[in-house]
């Protein structure tokens, strides 16, 4: 398939309005909060970016990129209430073209507990298309609530099981100018029991997102996403970032980000990124603070390479 034909079938896919006259039917848990203090220090603007473990997260195809090991830790608290924290790894299959990551998603407490692991592959598509890269992430979900010990009376039980499936990809379209698309919830069912009702399955939306990267100056490097609305109840979202780095030690970043309707809040980000390299191991500390219409929150990060 040459790169014409990709083209007009993302063209398709971004024009056809099927989805938008239903509902999304979205769910309260298993949010997609941001994971990852790097991909927020540019307001979410990553899918292009990727090029770290946190593609895992953000677009499967960013694992391609990847050269040896990395290992990365995420924490964050939302509302100064709920805590979230990731951990995952990430590596090369030995010379081959293919990149795997694992992660491990831990939320909440015992009144409700979210916990899902993702299993991602990159792959460097050069026998479809030179310098495409695409990717994949399998996501297994589990959450149990109503495990508080002071919940009442008539405290409701239950648990939930579920499954999803995300595609990406990332492609040159010029020199220093990155194309990517990212389908998440391609597939996505959650199944519930509860001590209150019978059992019933739910699953999050359909999310369509575009991305550019641009790297034409020094160290620096521009982001711009759009996620499009596929349903009726939700609008379509602009993410813009920017990450420069100095002398390899230092990075400052910035973002904005807001979902396009009149009324809309523009929300904003700042962030710092610290690398040291020792023989070779590198270890990356950064940080991002998030300026936000209902609460602001600092997200934190640890990643090594070797």
């Amino acid at each position: 398939m040459d790169l014409k034909k990709i083209i007009k079938i993302l063209v398709l896919l971004f024009a056809t309005n099927v989805f938008s006259q239903n509902l999304s039917n979205i769910p309260g848990v298993f949010l997609d909060i941001g994971y990852g203090a790097r991909p927020m220090g540019v307001g979410g603007a990553f899918t292009a970016m990727a090029n770290d473990i946190n593609a895992l997260v953000w677009n499967p195809a960013g694992l391609a990129n990847l050269q040896g090991r990395q290992i990365t830790f995420f924490y964050t608290k939302q509302f100064n209430l709920i805590p979230y924290t990731m951990a995952a790894y990430a590596n090369n299959f030995g010379k081959t073209n293919w990149t795997h990551s694992e992660g491990l998603f831990v939320s909440g407490d015992d009144a409700l507990r979210e916990t899902m692991l993702y299993v991602g592959f990159g792959y460097k598509a050069d026998r479809l298309i030179k310098k495409l890269k695409l990717g994949v992430t399998l996501k297994y979900k589990n959450a149990t609530y109503g495990n508080n010990k002071n919940g009442g009376i008539g405290q409701v039980t239950g648990n939930a099981l579920g499954v999803g499936l995300d595609f990406g990809a990332i492609y040159p379209v010029r020199e220093k100018i990155l194309a990517a698309l990212v389908l998440k919830n391609v597939y996505d069912t959650v199944y519930w029991n509860s001590s209150s009702m019978d059992a019933y399955n739910q699953g999050s939306p359909l999310r369509l997102s575009f991305g550019l990267a641009l790297q034409n100056f020094p160290n620096t490097t521009i982001g711009f996403d759009l996620e499009k609305a596929l349903h009726a109840d939700i609008k379509d979202r602009l993410n813009i970032g920017i990450e420069r780095s100095f002398f390899h030690l230092v990075s400052i970043r910035a973002g904005a980000f807001q979902t396009l309707q009149p009324t809309a809040n523009m929300n904003y980000s700042v962030g710092l990124g610290f690398q040291y390299q020792r023989n070779s191991v590198r270890s990356f500390f950064d940080l991002a603070y998030m300026i936000q219409e209902l609460e602001n929150s600092i997200r934190i990060s640890f990643t090594l390479g070797y």
